[in-house]
C-alpha cells in the first residue's frame, strides 16, 4: 500500500518531510528486523518505499537518533 501511495512522491503528505513520515521510521526499523533471513529484495520488490524510506534514513536528525541509539546499545552491552 505504501509502494503504490508512494509512487511519483517523495513524502506521504506533499511535498515535503512531515511527522507523518517520521512516525515510519521506528516501524520501518523494526520491519527489516522482524521479517529476518526472508530474501525479500525490498528495493526491487518496493521501489517507491525504499526510496522514501532511504530518505527518511539519511535526514539529520534521524542518522543521530540511530547513532544515539546504537551508543546506548553498546554501553549496555546489548
Amino acid at each position: 500500500m505504501l509502494n503504490r501511495h508512494l509512487e511519483g512522491k517523495e513524502y506521504l503528505v506533499g511535498d515535503k518531510c512531515t511527522y507523518a513520515d517520521l512516525s515510519f521510521v521506528p516501524w520501518n526499523y523494526l520491519l527489516s528486523f522482524l521479517m529476518g533471513d526472508q530474501n525479500l529484495d525490498v528495493a526491487k520488490e518496493f521501489p517507491h518505499f525504499n526510496a522514501w524510506n532511504e530518505r527518511l534514513k539519511a535526514r539529520p536528525s534521524v542518522k543521530k537518533t540511530f547513532e544515539i541509539k546504537t551508543k546506548a546499545q553498546a554501553e549496555h552491552g546489548h
